[in-house]
């Protein structure tokens, strides 16, 4: 488990380090539960989407529940 992920700023167009505060596995078998990385709400994974803001050092998207992606995808648009 990674204890630093990298969180994208849309507006800044950079990335900046923080903490795995809820210990988010990045990848867990189908079925599994895990925690939205950035609110921390228990899910399935299967449930779960591919963030577009939190990345591991390789650029792989952490799972966000549906809230938080809908969040994601507005601060996208914004600052395409």
């Amino acid at each position: 488990m990674d204890r630093t992920l990298r969180k994208w700023d849309f507006e800044k167009r950079k990335y900046t380090k923080a903490e795995n505060t809820y210990e988010v596995e990045l990848i867990l078998p189908l079925g599994s539960r895990t925690r939205c990385v950035n609110c921390g709400r228990e899910m399935l994974i299967d449930d779960g989407y591919t963030s577009k803001q939190w990345h591991n050092r390789f650029g792989l998207g952490y799972p966000v529940c549906s809230g938080c992606y809908v969040k994601e995808w507005e601060g996208y648009r914004k600052y395409p």
